[in-house]
């Protein structure tokens, strides 16, 4: 059985979740009758991939947790529409806090929570006693297929083990949410180096840019397919790319 995946480039603005739940829920409502199996938003997407400051008491109220009102209501949301969501957010967990991904399928189930593995998404000056990286690799299994996530630098930093043990897991596909604000000029290059990368995570990787002003993102989300781009969203244009897969 093929899923039918939704690919979201639409802007986030950092520390703003009442408009970053409005785009979620205008996402929602435009797409709820194309029996989409995933909309799939951004990194950090929620609350916005800058929204911490890197000082603990500002960033844990910022941060939500995976059983918190927020996450309840998209929860709602995927339940009453019909329809899956896949999203990243600042986590809190206890004491600690995380860059994660979460899952929820069409009935409201909170199927599966990805914590970014790499620490590219914090500054050097986070207390890394408290901004903690997850430990599993991101795989998962909805409707028969095996499902592989990775978030942004996971996919590209050496230091870790991520790209290799990613690239020899059997799956179906991967899901590659990103945040990364390069110039349309430093695209041209980019998008084959990222093409390039993709292949050699997965024969079929689906990557997700989000739109952001301030710094500025173009957004983008693309179909790598054996290491080229088979479809894509242009840049600045918010959108959302259907793949079947």
């Amino acid at each position: 059985m093929k899923l039918r995946l939704g690919l979201v480039s639409k802007e986030f603005r950092n520390n703003d979740l009442d408009f970053n739940m409005n785009q979620i829920k205008e996402t929602i409502f435009e797409y709820r009758d194309q029996k989409i199996d995933f909309l799939c938003f951004g990194e950090a997407f929620l609350q916005g991939f800058d929204a911490f400051k890197w000082k603990f008491e500002h960033d844990f109220e910022v941060a939500l947790a995976r059983k918190s009102g927020k996450i309840d209501e998209l929860k709602m949301l995927a339940r009453n529409n019909k329809i899956g969501l896949a999203l990243g957010y600042l986590e809190k967990e206890g004491s600690f806090l995380y860059s994660s991904y979460i899952f929820i399928d069409k009935d409201g189930n909170d199927i599966y929570n990805y914590r970014r593995y790499s620490s590219g998404w914090k500054e050097d000056i986070a207390d890394s006693r408290k901004y903690l990286e997850g430990k599993e690799i991101g795989l998962f299994e909805y409707n028969d297929k095996k499902i592989l996530i990775g978030l942004c630098g996971d996919f590209w930093d050496y230091r870790y083990d991520y790209i290799e043990n990613s690239s020899k897991i059997e799956k179906d596909f991967v899901i590659w949410p990103i945040y990364v604000n390069f110039s349309l000029v430093e695209w041209e290059n980019e998008i084959h180096e990222y093409a390039k990368q993709a292949h050699m995570i997965g024969d079929k990787v689906l990557m997700i840019n989000s739109i952001s002003k301030e710094p500025k993102s173009h957004g983008g989300s693309f179909a790598f397919i054996n290491g080229t781009v088979e479809n894509k969203i242009i840049f600045d244009l918010e959108n959302v790319l259907i793949i079947e897969i």
